[in-house]
């Protein structure tokens, strides 16, 4: 057997990450025709909720738009989902978009 291990660092993982989901963040502004709005696009590490809620009061938001469904795991049925978290810390209105049922 050939050695064909193809070895990545995190940094390089992370920067293509954040490559991949700035293009869909992109592709979705340009398909609800939302290019009128101001998107800023943002990469954080931490507590999800906290970053957010950082953002928020940081950046100076004025409304906040997130999905209701995301990663999940037993920390997450443990110590409750983020939207809910958001709910209830979230200094700004939320509006909360759930994924269309197929």
């Amino acid at each position: 057997m050939g050695d064909d291990t193809f070895i990545i660092s995190n940094e390089e993982y992370i920067e293509g990450m954040k490559e991949d989901r700035s293009e869909k963040i992109k592709k979705l502004v340009e398909v609800t025709k939302c290019e009128h709005l101001v998107v800023k696009i943002m990469f954080r590490i931490g507590v999800p909720f906290e970053e957010l809620v950082n953002a928020v009061k940081k950046e100076d938001i004025d409304m906040l738009v997130m999905g209701t469904k995301g990663r999940s795991n037993l920390a997450s049925v443990l110590l409750g989902s983020t939207a809910e978290k958001m709910f209830r810390h979230c200094p700004v209105p939320l509006l909360s978009v759930r994924p269309q049922k197929s």
